[in-house]
């Protein structure tokens, strides 16, 4: 329930409308599974983490705004040509 109202925000300083894309949706849900990866080493794998994550997060979020906001002019283009897929099974 968080993706679209994120990508929504994301938006926030563009005049469109068009409606969210796929590639958005995929990129907002890139960021969060940074961020669960963190309780995924922690809980799942034993693997230790650092005391305080607050920071880690802090940073993938503005790695993942910095490149958005680089990104953000060519956002209704983003799709790759179909030939980007032809012979693997994302082209089907």
């Amino acid at each position: 329930k968080a993706i679209l109202p994120i990508c929504r925000e994301l938006r926030a300083d563009q005049p469109s409308d068009a409606q969210v894309t796929e590639r958005e949706e995929e990129a907002v849900w890139g960021l969060l599974g940074q961020i669960f990866y963190i309780a995924i080493r922690k809980y799942v794998y034993g693997i230790p983490v650092p005391d305080n994550p607050v920071p880690a997060i802090v940073d993938h979020v503005r790695r993942f705004t910095r490149g958005y906001v680089a990104e953000a002019p060519q956002r209704p283009v983003l799709e790759a040509p179909a030939s980007a897929h032809a012979g693997s099974r994302l082209g089907a």
